[in-house]
C-alpha cells in the first residue's frame, strides 16, 4: 500500500488524495477484524471463560472511570495547557519507579 503512496506522489493532487482515502479504507478495515479476533479468541488462549473476561474488563472500567473523572474535572479547573504536562511528568516518573 505504501508503494502506491510513494508512486502517487509524482502523480497529480487528485490520484494521490485518491489513493491515501483507499489506504486509509482499507487499514480501518483490516484493524476491525484484528480486533473482532482478538475479542473473540484472546480469552480462550489465555484460559480464561466468559465470566473470568468479563469480570476483567468490569474492574478495568471502573478503574479507568475512577482515575479519569477526576482527572477530566482537574483539568477544567486548571487548564489542558498546565494539566496534560504534569500528568505526563507524573506519569514517567512513575514508570521510572518500576
Amino acid at each position: 500500500m505504501y508503494l502506491l503512496l510513494r508512486l502517487a506522489a509524482g502523480s497529480n493532487q487528485h490520484y494521490t488524495s485518491f489513493v491515501r482515502q483507499h489506504v486509509r479504507q482499507v487499514s480501518s478495515h483490516i484493524l476491525k477484524v484484528y480486533a473482532c479476533v482478538l475479542i473473540h479468541y484472546l480469552p480462550a488462549n489465555l484460559g480464561m471463560n466468559t465470566n473470568d473476561y468479563n469480570n476483567g474488563m468490569t474492574i478495568f472500567y471502573v478503574s479507568f472511570l475512577t482515575a479519569e473523572l477526576p482527572s477530566q474535572l482537574v483539568s477544567k479547573k486548571v487548564g489542558p495547557d498546565n494539566w496534560i504536562p504534569w500528568v505526563t511528568c507524573l506519569n514517567l516518573k512513575m514508570v521510572g519507579l518500576t
